[in-house]
């Protein structure tokens, strides 16, 4: 199947934050997401295949400076480079954007 990498919207925060807890001890709830998503100066995307979410990434930024502040994949369909797909969506958008540093704290 194709991985198609799009903006998140609203619709998809129910399986991003199934993910979310999937992925990570203390995942952030629905509410961060929709402030996210809706926030000025956010980019977040998901990856979908086949009509479903199996991944999503986002950044923040200010000025010249951006900050991946989340990137998780499903478990189990973790090593088919669509983590690589989702952060290389951030640096082009970083890009189209002209900042100059995409920061991520790990």
């Amino acid at each position: 199947m194709s991985i198609i990498v799009r903006p998140m919207t609203i619709a998809d925060l129910p399986a991003v934050v199934a993910i979310e807890k999937r992925c990570f001890p203390t995942p952030w709830s629905f509410w961060l997401f929709f402030q996210e998503i809706l926030s000025p100066q956010r980019h977040y995307v998901v990856a979908e295949e086949a009509g479903r979410v199996v991944g999503y990434a986002g950044m923040s930024y200010v000025l010249d400076e951006g900050h991946v502040t989340t990137l998780a994949v499903d478990p189990p369909i973790r090593r088919r480079g669509i983590g690589q797909r989702l952060l290389n969506e951030l640096v082009d958008a970083a890009l189209r954007l002209g900042l100059a540093f995409l920061t991520l704290e790990v």
